[in-house]
C-alpha cells in the first residue's frame, strides 16, 4: 500500500487546484492549509494532522513549511517534494518589500493580487492560467495574505540544516520561475544530501498549473514504491 502524499499550499493557494493538479496518483492526497502565524507553527499544525508516516510536497511557502517539518519529525516523512521554493534566508530589504507588499494589499487587495499573479507565470502561460490564479487569490482574502507573507518574512534560517535531511527529495523548479529564482532552487538540490533537480521548461512559480501533465510525471516518479 503506497504511502499517503500531504501537501502543503503557497501563499494564497487553495485546496482545490492542488487536488485536481495530483488527481492522477495512485496514492491518497492530503492537502492541509496553513494554520499558524510562523513557519514553525504551521509546520507543528501539519505534524498533528498528518498520518504517522507520509510523504511531504511544499509548494513556495509551503516549501519552508515542509522543510520544518521534515527536519522536527525525520522519522515520520518518507520522502519530499519541493517545489518552487528556496532554503536562502530571508533578507532585510525582501523583508521590507513583504511589509510594503502587505500594507498594500490591506488597501487594494485586488490591485495586489493582479501584480502577484501575473508575475507567478511565465509570460506564454498567463493567457491560458491567470483567470484561474487571479479568482485562487483572491478568495483567499487579505488577512490570509498578510499572514503568510509575515511567515515567509520570519521563516527559520534551513541551509545550515538541510544537510541533515535524510530522506529522498525531489526539488522541482519551473526555468521561468520570476518569483523564486530557479538558481535558488538549484542551491536547494544541492545541499539536500540524497535529492535530484526536475527543471520544468517554459514554466513560471506556478508549474502545477502551468505543465500540470509534466508536474504530475515528476510528482509521481519521486513517490516511494
Amino acid at each position: 500500500m503506497s504511502l499517503p502524499l500531504v501537501v502543503v499550499p503557497g501563499i494564497l493557494e487553495d485546496q482545490a487546484s492542488w487536488r485536481a493538479a495530483l488527481a492522477g496518483l495512485s496514492s491518497d492526497v492530503d492537502v492541509f492549509p496553513n494554520e499558524g502565524s510562523s513557519i514553525e507553527a504551521m509546520a507543528a499544525s501539519l505534524l498533528a494532522r498528518a498520518p504517522e508516516r507520509f510523504v511531504l510536497l511544499g509548494h513556495s511557502l509551503g516549501g519552508y513549511v515542509a522543510l520544518e517539518a521534515a527536519l522536527t519529525a525525520p522519522g515520520r516523512v518518507a520522502g519530499l517534494i519541493l517545489v518552487s521554493t528556496s532554503a536562502r534566508s530571508e533578507t532585510d530589504a525582501a523583508r521590507q518589500g513583504r511589509a510594503e507588499l502587505v500594507a498594500a494589499a490591506q488597501a487594494d487587495f485586488s490591485g495586489v493580487v493582479a501584480r502577484l499573479a501575473r508575475a507567478a507565470l511565465a509570460r506564454d502561460n498567463r493567457a491560458r492560467c491567470l483567470a484561474q490564479v487571479e479568482a485562487m487569490m483572491l478568495a483567499g482574502g487579505v488577512e490570509r495574505f498578510a499572514r503568510e507573507q509575515t511567515a515567509a518574512a520570519t521563516r527559520p534560517m534551513f541551509a545550515d540544516r538541510i544537510g541533515a535531511l535524510a530522506c529522498p527529495a525531489l526539488v522541482i523548479t519551473g526555468s521561468e520561475d520570476a518569483v523564486i529564482a530557479s538558481a535558488a532552487s538549484d542551491e536547494l538540490a544541492a545541499a539536500i544530501p540524497h535529492a535530484r533537480l526536475v527543471r520544468l521548461m517554459g514554466c513560471g512559480h506556478m508549474p502545477q498549473l502551468e505543465e500540470p501533465a509534466a508536474f504530475l510525471a515528476a510528482v509521481a516518479r519521486a513517490l516511494p514504491r
